[in-house]
């Protein structure tokens, strides 16, 4: 059985106690990873999706308002 990497982004700027903007990161992070100018080989030699299985869970709920929900939730 391959390794497998899952992706959860959790969007909350709810811990931020001056810049904000974290939870614009996950969409960031997933434009990143499948721009043309990125690649999936790790250094070890291994592509993800190839060698390394790979699936994006989407995102969390959060409401960025209620700190114990969110909290709750990403537990």
């Amino acid at each position: 059985m391959k390794p497998i990497i899952h992706l959860i982004g959790l969007p909350t700027d709810q811990n931020s106690s001056f810049a904000r903007g974290a939870a614009l990161a996950p969409a960031a992070i997933r434009a990143a990873l499948w721009s043309d100018r990125s690649n999936l080989s790790a250094q070890s030699g291994h592509d993800i999706g190839t060698d390394i299985a790979f699936k994006d869970l989407g995102d969390l709920p959060l409401s960025d308002v209620d700190c114990v929900a969110d909290d709750a939730m990403i537990e």
